[in-house]
């Protein structure tokens, strides 16, 4: 099911992405410098970027917002919006860089695809500010979904900026996701931080550990048991009443999907993460899929929750 009718303005990190893999090499076992040859590749990426580009093929019109530098990795992540069928509302800092992200994985067998190293310069994404969302006010508040990341909260003047687009969506009817990241939140923010954030959201994306740790509960680092995403679900509907939940959890923390929304009873769901062929930007891909379901049965259309046991069909 796709949300046709209805448009999605995104907020959150734009960066370009240089990643590679450390073939027959794992961080845990080097002592020195290593080399190793790999194919290097440089897309755009951040969580907002992937999230749009994934949204262009389920929402009638798809808007992102946010700021790169006065540098040549800008016409990377605006080639690729405008390529992509995005609308971008994208603005240049002649004072800091496009975010860069240098994600390289290694070989190791003991994490599923490897251990990750991410290493981010935020450059521009640090500069949006309330004068930036006040004067794309009527883009947000026009959108039947807004979409942010929670890199948004992580500083000022963005954790400003972030919450007053919330309120200006949630004024103009549009449906409010939040995508609960970085996944180690609890180091980052409060519970009362995100109590507010939450309370502004409609629908609210997570890791399973990544909850269970905002609310002081222990967690291992990777969840697979369904009893303990059950029983996190019920804890942030007691913390959190009236908002929806997608929460995550299994091989890498987004091999299951545990679907809680107001008035419906929980389903739970596998997401295809075990067989992707490509694990970058999987999340992202996933929030389109379901946030568009979401919007057509929020909105009355005919679309169910998936029966339990299903598929998400991820591009």
């Amino acid at each position: 099911m796709q949300a046709q009718e209805y448009s999605v303005s995104v907020l959150g990190d734009l960066f370009v992405e240089v990643s590679s893999e450390a073939q027959g090499v794992t961080f845990e076992t080097m002592r020195r410098d290593t080399l190793c040859y790999s194919p290097i590749f440089v897309t755009p990426g951040g969580a907002a970027m992937n999230f749009a580009l994934a949204a262009t093929g389920r929402f009638s019109g798809v808007n992102i917002l946010g700021r790169v530098g006065n540098d040549a990795f800008s016409q990377v992540v605006l080639g690729a919006a405008l390529s992509g069928g995005v609308r971008p509302f994208i603005e240049k800092s002649d004072t800091l860089p496009t975010g860069t992200a240098i994600y390289v994985r290694d070989s190791s067998t003991t994490v599923h695809r490897g251990v990750r190293l991410l290493v981010v310069d935020r450059g521009a994404n640090r500069s949006v500010d309330t004068d930036y969302i006040e004067r794309h006010a009527a883009t947000i508040s026009n959108s039947s979904l807004f979409f942010v990341d929670g890199y948004s909260f992580l500083e000022q003047p963005r954790r400003a900026a972030a919450e007053a687009a919330m309120r200006i969506a949630r004024a103009g009817g549009a449906q409010v996701a939040l995508d609960l990241v970085p996944h180690d939140a609890h180091l980052f923010f409060k519970f009362s931080d995100v109590a507010c954030w939450v309370k502004s959201a409609d629908l609210l994306i997570a890791e399973v550990r990544t909850v269970r740790r905002i609310m002081g509960l222990a967690s291992d680092d990777e969840v697979h048991d369904p009893a303990i995403a059950h029983e996190t679900l019920e804890a942030a509907r007691r913390s959190f009443p009236g908002t929806a939940f997608h929460l995550r959890f299994g091989v890498g923390n987004i091999g299951n999907s545990l679907i809680g929304e107001v008035g419906h009873e929980p389903v739970l769901r596998t997401t295809g993460y075990s067989g992707t062929k490509e694990p970058r930007g999987f999340g992202d891909r996933l929030s389109a899929v379901d946030l568009a379901d979401y919007l057509v049965r929020r909105s009355g259309g005919s679309a169910g929750i998936p029966a339990s046991d299903s598929q998400v069909e991820v591009v």
